[in-house]
């Protein structure tokens, strides 16, 4: 039996695996959001982050009548989603394109942007943008434990079951991730 969050994941998984459309949009209505905020923070504001989920959802249905249940289904479905962000990154990677910054509407709606002025939506842009570079340039495995630990909120637990690695290499990671974020931003911060 499968280890979901709760029997409504369990009902639209064997759903979903029989094929059934209407549980395959539930579950992604139900996860979208997530991976929408995953691939943000994982790819920054350079890619079509709706395409990019598009594909995780994609990789879990393929992937689905594997699922075995040894983790929760967010867990192994996040793992997905982290695949499928990687696989970009090193796709980007090697075209070797220049990064251009489109406008990013945002995940969900955040009535406290609307009072923003537009220096300050640009200052916060612009910040965005810094801290993104500055992660483009650190190693993938140490950006993926700084997105999910420091923007995702995941515990080391959390991550070292998603990425299967041990606790102390999620904290060897996490800890000279940040080192190399603050030596790239240093000259930022001392402003």
């Amino acid at each position: 039996m499968y280890i979901a969050q709760d029997t409504e994941d369990q009902e639209l998984i064997r759903n979903s695996i029989k094929g059934d459309r209407r549980a395959q949009s539930l579950l992604f209505n139900k996860y979208k959001r997530v991976f929408l905020s995953l691939a943000y923070k994982t790819l920054g504001p350079c890619f079509e982050i709706e395409d990019v989920v598009q594909q995780v959802f994609i990789q879990i249905f393929r992937s689905l009548p594997g699922f075995k249940g040894n983790s929760s289904f967010n867990t192994w479905a996040y793992r997905i989603a982290l695949n499928v962000c990687t696989a970009q990154i090193r796709s980007k990677l090697k075209k070797r394109q220049p990064v251009l910054v489109p406008e990013f509407k945002g995940i969900e709606n955040r009535p406290e942007e609307m009072h923003k002025g537009p220096h300050a939506r640009l200052e916060e842009e612009e910040i965005t943008n810094i801290i993104y570079s500055a992660l483009d340039k650190i190693n993938l495995k140490k950006k993926m434990v700084i997105i999910l630990h420091d923007m995702e909120g995941k515990s080391l637990e959390e991550i070292a079951e998603i990425t299967e690695k041990p606790v102390g290499t999620v904290k060897s990671r996490l800890f000279h991730g940040r080192e190399e974020m603050k030596k790239l931003l240093s000259k930022y911060l001392n402003q």
